[in-house]
């Protein structure tokens, strides 16, 4: 085998068809198995991130990154980025352009023209933001969630259809339920080389070579409680993006030396994370509007504007992870949702058509009922009995967080800056509770690479033989720059490493 790639989400895909065009050999190894296969790139919401023109995205790429990413690591994507309607299509795979005024998932009080979540950097004016569409038949279709449906649909599923048929035709083998255990590697004075990688199935060890070399993407480690209790700061912080995505490419980078980047960087928002039955922990998306909504700390306290939570803004988990000296604790993790019947009539607390439940990973009911039984949606005469079924602390300071929001309601001015249409009063008991966590989709640490995709080791030196691309070590830094853009970034970076490994 000329390429070995490892992980079959975005980037992996894109990986392995960039080195196919270029004439090699190639195969995709995956843990997962065909029937339930979940990467992110198919539990997300299917949107996506361009550019209009390459030169100004890049510009705002880096502006985004705060310094904290070399700046040559968006050379690829900010050129990707502007190909990428072309490139989807070919693989059937639609793009329809969000409608600002109306999608839901940016402040349209600041800034109702744009799609860019920091429209006062320079370049936002490049960013496009889309959701993928297709009419594709699925791939797996009795994997449950959006996997049943046929006809025209949208969102990851649709993406990762387009995805998979590409691979498929252009005649790619994935080898399944294969778990990648160790990179094969000559370690001379020279450095580091790799020429394959040990792989199990079945119980059994094999040995696979890579002439060229071998690419990682296998996604990040947010399923991992070992790797995120030693690398971010938050204990507990909680992830509702592929329970497979458990540290296994990470691990095999730092076992030939690769150097880590960015191990604290997280793409997140506050999220609901409950464990079920069987000891499967699921994360979620929280659906706050329809219904008045506050969060409060762990003292009963509002500390937020909580519309930004509400509009799915990446940056709303650095309120959450706010250190409390006169505590010495997170106190605003565990945060709570606090709500009314208003909003449990309104429909189910999260999106059913992605995430756990898009990819049928859990089947949340219409009326929410069935999580309310479950305990995982806490109820209460008053909202301070709601918050201390959900665990906080029994504190009158909940119901004066309601009262004073509701006046707040009245007059039209939050003394946390809410735009006065969001606020719709908590009035209708009984009121519900639900417990939100420092979270989200994923994390951007790993193996930091070059702007071809090579991995680099502690000394900055690339390993031979060795590429990244996708969220691991993925190059967005302090800023998210808007929605869609890790599987921009994702497809760019695959393709990349894909050219690189091909022609190494």
């Amino acid at each position: 085998m000329d390429v070995v790639v490892l992980g079959c989400g975005a980037a992996g895909v894109t990986a392995a068809l960039a080195a196919r065009a270029a004439g090699a050999e190639v195969l995709v190894v995956e843990h997962q198995p065909e029937a339930r296969h979940t990467p992110n790139t198919r539990m997300s919401g299917g949107w996506l991130m361009t550019l209009l023109e390459e030169k100004a995205g890049r510009r705002y790429l880096a502006e985004c990154a705060r310094g904290l990413v070399d700046e040559s690591l968006f050379d690829g994507w900010a050129r990707g980025a502007v190909t990428l309607p072309e490139t989807l299509g070919a693989m059937g795979v639609e793009l329809d352009l969000a409608d600002t005024a109306t999608w839901g998932l940016s402040r349209l009080d600041r800034d109702p023209e744009g799609w860019s979540e920091n429209p006062e950097l320079e370049g936002s004016e490049t960013v496009r933001a889309w959701r993928t569409a297709t009419s594709l038949p699925s791939t797996c279709p009795d994997a449950g969630g959006l996997a049943r449906a046929t006809g025209r649909i949208s969102g990851g599923e649709a993406l990762y259809r387009g995805l998979m048929h590409a691979l498929r035709n252009a005649g790619v083998e994935i080898a399944w339920e294969t778990s990648p255990v160790d990179l094969i590697a000559d370690r001379g004075h020279g450095g580091t080389q790799v020429t394959g990688v040990r792989c199990r199935r079945d119980g059994r060890v094999q040995d696979i070579e890579a002439r060229a070399g071998v690419v990682i993407a296998t996604g990040g480690f947010g399923a991992s409680a070992e790797l995120i209790r030693e690398f971010l700061t938050v204990p507990d912080t909680r992830f509702y993006g592929n329970p497979g995505n458990d540290g296994s490419g990470l691990k095999l980078a730092m076992s030939v030396g690769a150097r880590l980047v960015r191990m604290n960087r997280m793409v997140g928002r506050g999220v609901m994370s409950f464990d079920l039955d069987d000891g499967t922990r699921l994360g979620f998306m929280v659906v706050m509007k329809g219904a008045g909504y506050l969060i409060c700390d762990q003292a009963g306290h509002r500390y937020a504007d909580e519309y930004d939570q509400a509009m799915q803004q990446h940056s709303v988990f650095q309120h959450m992870a706010h250190f409390d000296h006169a505590t010495h604790s997170y106190s605003r993790a565990r945060s709570y949702y606090l709500l009314d019947s208003r909003r449990i009539d309104a429909g189910p607390l999260t999106y059913t058509d992605r995430g756990a439940c898009g990819v049928g990973l859990y089947d949340w009911s219409v009326d929410n009922r069935r999580e309310i039984d479950a305990g995982w949606i806490a109820v209460g005469a008053t909202p301070a009995e709601a918050a201390a079924n959900a665990g906080a602390a029994p504190l009158e300071a909940f119901d004066e967080a309601v009262a004073e929001y509701n006046r707040a309601c009245v007059t039209g001015v939050d003394p946390f800056g809410r735009p006065a249409d969001t606020l719709l009063p908590l009035d209708r008991p009984p009121y519900y509770c639900v417990p939100l966590y420092v979270g989200g989709p994923y994390l951007t640490g790993g193996p930091g690479r070059d702007a071809q995709g090579r991995i680099l080791d502690v000394h900055g030196r690339s390993i031979g033989g060795l590429f990244g691309a996708g969220e691991l070590g993925q190059p967005v830094g302090l800023l998210y720059p808007a929605q869609g853009a890790a599987l921009s970034e994702a497809l760019c970076s695959g393709t990349v490493a894909g050219i690189s490994a091909a022609e190494s």
